[in-house]
């Protein structure tokens, strides 16, 4: 599978990263017979371990509306490891200001 339409797998996308968090807070790794699901799953567990952009940060978002990946530029982030307080980036695409929380900053963009 081509590795653009990996990232355009809204369901291989949610999948992985349930699972990833699961088995970071588990600390255990699953074993894999889908080779496409190990590759999101590798990402997102790389992805949950390493701090949000930084204001000022330019990454990618995906627009599921247009299938389109878009640059953005950070605005706002707050990176909160306990559950009380979500973790929160705010950028600004195409003139218009973003505000993604949790598993939607991980679906959605790419740093």
């Amino acid at each position: 599978m081509n590795v653009k339409q990996l990232f355009r797998d809204y369901q291989l996308k949610e999948a992985a990263l349930l699972l990833a968090e699961r088995c970071l807070q588990l600390g255990e790794s699953p074993v894999f017979k889908n080779p496409a699901l190990k590759t999101m799953y590798d990402y997102y567990s790389s992805r949950l371990v390493q701090p949000l952009p930084k204001p000022g940060d330019t990454v990618l978002f995906y627009d599921p509306i247009d299938d389109q990946f878009k640059p953005a530029k950070v605005v706002e982030s707050r990176d909160s490891m306990s559950l009380d307080q979500p973790k929160l980036i705010k950028c600004e695409c195409e003139g218009q200001t973003l505000k993604l929380q949790d598993q939607h900053i991980y679906r959605l963009l790419y740093w």
